[in-house]
């Protein structure tokens, strides 16, 4: 090899391990907002695009199905149904067995959620989480509610 091709040589190698590495970190961080949140009902939430800088979080059916286009904010569920508040939209409430979505603009909403039995308080609450929980928590700190359950809800 020729002296003077080494530094040069030498360069396009560190050039390369330092565009890989780039390479490989765009693909994780890819990956990582892509990740969804499985929920004891088996809907699943996390972030719709993965350039999300709001940490804007939405809900999907265990097939991948996008169950509302509206953005999730406070939130209780058991395994049937789930109810949400929005950050840019209705409040409405999943059925999950039979896939219908209920606005809190549609005549039978109110119906619908008296029959889910979610009160989202501690007072009679049939759903996982004692309280309406923010989805964030949730995504962020799964550990807190995988060992709730619908006899021993979690006390947030």
């Amino acid at each position: 090899m020729d002296r003077n091709n080494a530094p040069s040589h030498r360069l396009g190698l560190i050039g390369r391990g330092l565009l890989a590495a780039v390479a490989l970190l765009v693909v994780v961080v890819v990956l990582s907002r892509m990740e969804r949140t499985p929920l004891p009902n088996g809907l699943e939430l996390g972030h719709r695009y993965i350039w999300d800088e709001r940490h804007d979080f939405y809900l999907w059916t265990k097939d991948g199905d996008l169950v509302s286009p509206y953005v999730l904010d406070l939130m209780c569920y058991n395994d049937r149904y789930l109810y949400s508040s929005t950050m840019d939209g209705p409040a409405f409430l999943y059925d999950i067995e039979n896939g219908v979505l209920t606005s809190g603009s549609d005549p039978l909403y109110f119906s619908r959620k008296k029959e889910s039995g979610l009160s989202c308080s501690p007072e009679g609450t049939t759903g996982y989480t004692q309280f309406l929980v923010g989805a964030g928590i949730i995504v962020h700190y799964p550990e807190r509610v995988r060992d709730c359950t619908l006899s021993t809800p979690c006390p947030f």
